[in-house]
């Protein structure tokens, strides 16, 4: 199907045909990997009117094909399995896909923080620990790693501590 609209001046385009094409370039969009809202609005801008985005977001939201609050649920249990992250490094990342600052707080709550923290520095603290870091240089080195990935200071130093009793009892 040929989603490119006519470029004739003269020629208005048939709603139907341009709802149609916003459609089939929405689906399109998101047949790679689950969006949000405003990804697909950001998409659609400046190529179609805004009554015939809002009309193909409200169809696609109907269809379950968008849902703003699951795709954060997701993206936070993806984060977690693969690349976990602190609150505030998800925060940041949520709030630039455009995601509402309240589904953001709400999918937050039931993340582990700690336990996310342990799993995201576990790698680095093999390395430190096999380059024979000192334990105030592995506490210090593992905080900072764990900061930088979005982890709050109290949260990052605690799981260093743990991290170097684990490695050291073994």
């Amino acid at each position: 199907m040929d989603t490119r609209l006519p470029r004739d001046a003269e020629s208005e385009p048939d709603p139907g045909q341009l709802f149609s094409a916003c459609l089939a370039i929405s689906l399109r969009f998101l047949s790679y990997r689950p969006r949000t809202v405003r990804e697909v609005e950001r998409r659609l801008e400046g190529r179609f009117p805004p009554l015939t985005i809002e009309r193909t977001i409200t169809y696609l939201n109907d269809l379950h094909y968008l849902d703003d609050e699951a795709f954060c649920t997701q993206w936070i249990t993806s984060r977690e399995r693969r690349l976990p992250r602190g609150k505030t490094a998800l925060r940041q990342e949520l709030t630039r896909l455009g995601v509402q600052r309240e589904l953001i707080e709400e999918a937050l709550e039931q993340t582990d923080e700690a336990v996310n923290a342990r799993n995201a520095g576990r790698k680095y603290a093999e390395r430190l620990i096999s380059r024979g870091s000192s334990p105030q240089e592995f506490r210090s080195r593992l905080a900072a790693y764990l900061q930088r990935r979005g982890f709050g200071y109290g949260t990052a130093r605690d799981a260093a501590v743990e991290l170097w009793e684990d490695n050291a009892e073994t």
